[in-house]
């Protein structure tokens, strides 16, 4: 249907196997991105071995997404949700710490230097922790550079220049300015793309953004 496009899934256990399975489909109409796994994704995303699979997808233009979990992410966050004893207590954790988790890996490895032509989609770990990683990575950078040496500028720059999150869920706040605060923060337009999930019972409808 032309109405459709999709991500391509790609088998991230066999990095090199994932880049030909790339070169194979992404000129295929309706491919627009390359779809890792935000839970079970381990090493996270930063890891050198993934490297094919960012070569190959920059190669084509193609975006690296990257959906958050919460059912596969025991052996990522086995002692953390261990503890958990109800969905909404692990739910509510895990979604955004993986994505945390993820972008302070690639980051950090230097995968936007390397790559400076890739870009990178969050989706499903909400907006609001963006601006407070951001602050803290350039926090960090900035007391010990000398540990990032592949980094030319500070991690927020990345961030901005390179990664795109999705607006689902935006969460429930009684000050909608203070919402609105936090997606300017998070880069705004520039950044953040509007997400609905549905038909889930926590999906956003598109008045929640606008409002």
């Amino acid at each position: 249907e032309d109405g459709f496009n999709a991500t391509l899934l790609v088998p991230h256990q066999a990095p090199d196997k994932a880049a030909e399975a790339i070169d194979r489909h992404a000129d295929k109409d309706g491919i627009v991105g390359v779809q890792l796994p935000g839970s079970g994704l381990v090493p996270p995303a930063g890891h050198r071995q993934y490297e094919p699979i960012y070569e190959a997808a920059q190669d084509h233009g193609l975006p690296v997404v990257t959906h958050s979990g919460n059912s596969g992410a025991w052996g990522a966050f086995p002692v953390q949700r261990y503890w958990s004893e109800t969905f909404l207590e692990d739910h509510a954790f895990t979604f955004p710490v993986e994505s945390m988790w993820h972008l302070n890996s690639l980051v950090c490895r230097g995968v936007p230097e390397r790559y400076p032509d890739l870009e990178f989609v969050f989706q499903e770990g909400g907006v609001e922790w963006i601006p407070w990683l951001m602050w803290r990575l350039d926090d960090h950078y900035l007391q010990n550079s000398q540990d990032v040496p592949i980094l030319t500028r500070l991690p927020s720059e990345y961030i901005k220049d390179n990664f795109y999150f999705t607006t689902q869920p935006l969460g429930h706040t009684d000050n909608q300015q203070h919402l609105g605060w936090a997606l300017d923060m998070a880069g705004g337009d520039d950044t953040v793309l509007f997400a609905t999930d549905h038909p889930h019972p926590d999906f956003d409808p598109p008045s929640e953004l606008f409002e």
